[in-house]
């Protein structure tokens, strides 16, 4: 059977074997040492035997060529094995250390570069920017940019991950109206501030709190209704929302109140005034309230309670909407 491979032989052709029955070529002599029977001829597969007086005389070898199978001793020496592995491998070390020290540089000048654009970007404006993209104390858990981060499903998921939410906080953004109506009762916006770093707005122990939580900024604004009752909202703004909960949930303190442009001095420290502590996503917020001749809130005043809490609404209904913008730029 043909498996279909080719006989193949190794000098170029199938050698034939010398016949030992040939008679002597014509003129030959035999060797008196021998019986004429035993006269010297071609063995199988040698050349023929030559006169041992000749020079480079061998029995059954090719002159010049080692034995069978084997290299000619005078050939070139085997090469140094072990030594070629030992180059091979000193110079895989050298490439990886080349490699390691490449991507190490590498590496350093993108973290310069991104610390650099941070610092720059939180020097650009005292009232209507925003550094929130950058905190000295949020983990890079929290707040770094992911390539592999999955655009969010819904508005409040993406208002949950400073990645996600990337659009500008601004006192403008948040606080947009000079006047608010909640199911008909008016508000009229006073005036706006920008805490940076939240140094300034959390007071009576919430300024630890917020801190130790990587807290970016607080954004104040102050209101008044028909009632002479003024509100300050904080928003303080985080990396995270499990952030922002945690900041709602330590209660302990509030927010200043903001006595700027119109509004006049209230709620100072030791009065009694209503307040309310909220969060939605990463952003958790404040309110304060009470009348503007610095008086205390009576007992009962549901005025100054509900005032409170209208405020606290307006800025949920403000962060809802953020987060549906938001959400349009990952369709």
């Amino acid at each position: 059977m043909n498996d279909g491979s080719e006989t193949t032989p190794e000098s170029g052709g199938q050698q034939q074997p010398q016949n030992p029955a040939a008679p002597p070529s014509q003129g030959a002599v035999p060797d008196a040492a021998f019986p004429p029977h035993l006269a010297r001829q071609p063995a199988y597969g040698y050349p023929p035997p030559q006169d041992p007086g000749q020079p480079g005389f061998s029995y059954g070898y090719p002159q010049g060529v080692g034995g069978y199978g084997y290299p000619n001793a005078a050939g070139p020496a085997e090469p140094d094995w072990q030594q070629m592995a030992d180059r091979n491998e000193q110079a895989q070390r050298k490439r990886k250390r080349l490699f390691v020290i490449g991507g190490s540089v590498l590496a350093a000048a993108a973290v310069a570069a991104a610390v650099t654009t941070a610092v720059l970007m939180s020097g650009n404006d005292a009232g209507t920017g925003s550094s929130d993209q950058a905190s000295p104390s949020a983990s890079a858990s929290d707040a770094s940019p992911s390539a592999s981060l999955a655009p969010p499903t819904t508005p409040l998921e993406l208002l949950s991950d400073a990645r996600l939410d990337k659009s500008p906080v601004t006192v403008n953004v948040l606080y947009p109206a000079p006047t608010l109506s909640v199911q008909g009762r008016l508000y009229t916006l006073l005036g706006t501030e920008l805490d940076k770093g939240c140094k300034v707005a959390p007071v009576n122990g919430l300024e630890q709190t917020v801190s130790a939580l990587g807290c970016y900024n607080v954004y104040r604004a102050t209101y008044v209704n028909d009632s002479h009752v003024q509100i300050t909202v904080g928003i303080a703004t985080f990396a995270s929302a499990a952030r922002a909960t945690k900041a709602k949930s330590g209660t302990k303190g509030n927010v200043a109140p903001l006595v700027k442009d119109r509004a006049k001095d209230f709620c100072k420290s030791g009065v009694k005034c209503a307040t309310t502590q909220s969060s939605l996503g990463r952003y958790a917020y404040y309110t304060i309230a009470g009348p503007d001749d610095g008086s205390a809130v009576a007992a009962g005043d549901k005025v100054a309670i509900q005032a409170a809490r209208d405020i606290s609404g307006s800025v949920y209904e403000t962060l809802l909407e953020r987060g549906r913008t938001g959400m349009a730029k990952f369709n």
